[in-house]
């Protein structure tokens, strides 16, 4: 019995062959509740990749996903699992790493002897929720309003916040040269944060030596309404079209009418 209601059920189409000549199938199943099971149907039981790699070696990236997936496609050992806005692939040929252990004292499980499962007692004034909170935590620190002249748009702080200006403040000709550099070299901050944060749509993970990855994900496209191969499923290469389509476009069924309602 499977853990969970499947929603993908797929065959790969390479076949390999037992030592009595004897077709051995790889059928995935993929559940509701992320459970990525690789079964050999003719044996009847999970093959030997399945039983290495638990649910709970999978990565937190897909264990996490709430979407359900809608296919896979295979290339070769590789398996494409994709959903409406996530795109994982597994190599069913290399184990996953085990997961690490969590570092954290405060969120930490103690195991004793005869209380397993027991969470060490949080400290601090802001452990969860209902905790206390300082007397203006939640009060923003500076209010600033949009100005609006002829010609000129700029934005001024908050007349009550505003100190008195002083004959001290006064910067010098030198001082706005500085700013001047400063705002330059701040200007090359946000291309690569942008850059940053393209990076994090898609995370891996590789094998140390031989550099083979063996899982791979990527939210980059959405929303998918389908993937088909193009090309062969074979090792060497998959070309695949992935068809995108906005929501918005999709169609809706008919109205429901409750009990109580109809059409005037």
């Amino acid at each position: 019995k499977l853990p969970a209601t499947p929603v993908v059920l797929s065959f790969s189409p390479d076949l390999a062959t037992t030592a009595s000549n004897t077709p051995e199938y790889t059928l995935a199943a993929v559940t509701t509740a992320w459970h990525i099971l690789i079964f050999n149907p003719a044996a009847g039981s999970l093959n030997a990749w399945s039983r290495r790699n638990p649910v709970s070696r999978l990565p937190a990236t897909i264990r996490e996903t709430r979407d359900l997936a809608k296919g896979a496609l295979w290339q070769g050992p590789r398996v494409w699992i994709y959903g409406i806005n996530f795109l994982f692939m597994l190599d069913l040929s290399q184990d996953l790493s085990a997961p690490v252990a969590v570092a954290d004292p405060d969120t930490a499980v103690v195991v004793h002897a005869h209380a397993a499962g027991t969470k060490r007692k949080r400290k601090g004034p802001d452990s969860g929720a209902g905790s206390k909170m300082s007397i203006g935590a939640i009060v923003p620190a500076q209010v600033d309003r949009f100005v609006a002249a002829k010609g000129t748009k700029e934005w001024q702080d908050d007349i009550e916040s505003r100190a008195p200006a002083d004959a001290m403040d006064v910067d010098s000709d030198a001082d706005s040269a500085d700013d001047a550099a400063a705002a330059g070299s701040d200007s090359e901050e946000p291309e690569s944060g942008l850059a940053t944060l393209r990076g994090r749509q898609e995370e891996t993970q590789a094998e140390d030596g031989a550099g083979k990855t063996r899982w791979w994900h990527t939210y980059k496209y959405r929303p998918i309404l389908g993937i088909a191969p193009l090309s062969g499923t074979g090792a060497a290469a998959l070309e695949a079209v992935l068809v995108e389509r906005p929501l918005w476009e999709v169609d809706l069924p008919e109205r429901y009418f409750g009990a109580d309602e109809w059409e005037r």
